[in-house]
């Protein structure tokens, strides 16, 4: 992946005139909040969060040998399969982040776009996924929220929500929501304003974001030194730092 490309906010090309599309805080406010985190959503059902749950008494072994079979692709086919409102969800939101036509043909994921037609392999939609991931900030451990259509569909939906909630360890009350990190940036930052704001896509916003952190956390430390007698407890890092080893 193209690192400066994801800063300046430029899209990625994979294969087959394949571009993601980084989407700006603008697009996100038209397109919706909630939409947008439904997006991600669908995109993060991952097969790894079930395989991590076999022993639980939830699922039958049929159920368990089934999902072990699934590529992460095959399992939000699975899923879509049970529930229509998913397979929506997953072609509107590759059709958002690629900004091509996106639809299924039989079993197929199928991509339209000025090269031609292509099928989404397990393989690509891996590559895209996690290139997704990038210029959206997060880690492939994103709970999904869905309504099943059906009771069959809650009640496979219900397991898997129920698996995600012991694997992730996550308040979503104590995290700051987009509009907060907009916000903070807007008001905080040198050169960006709630009018400029808009124009940044959401991997810009969040590093501007954690370089403030970073820089507010080492004056902070910095004007305790003088009255430490352990300055080692402070563990002060300079804040012209590498973000990606930062915790």
């Amino acid at each position: 992946m193209n690192e400066l490309k994801l800063l300046k906010g430029d899209s990625q090309e994979l294969k087959n005139g394949l571009r993601i599309y980084p989407l700006t805080l603008g697009e996100i406010a038209d397109l919706g909040e909630q939409k947008y985190n439904q997006y991600l959503s669908v995109i993060s059902i991952n097969k790894d969060l079930l395989i991590n749950a076999l022993s639980s008494p939830d699922f039958s072994n049929d159920e368990i040998g089934e999902i072990n079979n699934l590529s992460n692709l095959e399992c939000i086919i699975f899923w879509g399969m049970q529930d229509p409102t998913i397979m929506v969800s997953f072609t509107e939101s590759l059709s958002t982040f690629l900004k091509s036509e996106v639809f299924i043909y039989e079993e197929d994921v199928v991509i339209k776009n000025d090269q031609g037609s292509f099928i989404l392999n397990s393989v690509l939609f891996e590559e895209v996924k996690a290139v997704i991931f990038r210029q959206n900030f997060l880690k492939d451990s994103k709970s999904s929220s869905f309504k099943p259509a059906n009771s069959k569909a809650k009640q496979l939906m219900d397991k898997l929500q129920k698996v995600k909630a012991k694997i992730q360890k996550q308040n979503n009350e104590e995290q700051l929501g987009l509009k907060d990190i907009i916000s903070i940036v807007s008001a905080y930052s040198t050169d960006i304003n709630i009018l400029t704001v808009w124009n940044l896509t959401v991997c810009q916003l969040y590093e501007t974001y954690t370089r403030l952190i970073i820089w507010d956390e080492y004056h902070n430390k910095f004007t305790l030194l003088p009255h430490t007698s352990d300055t080692s407890s402070l563990d002060l890092k300079h804040w012209a730092t590498n973000i990606n080893k930062t915790n």
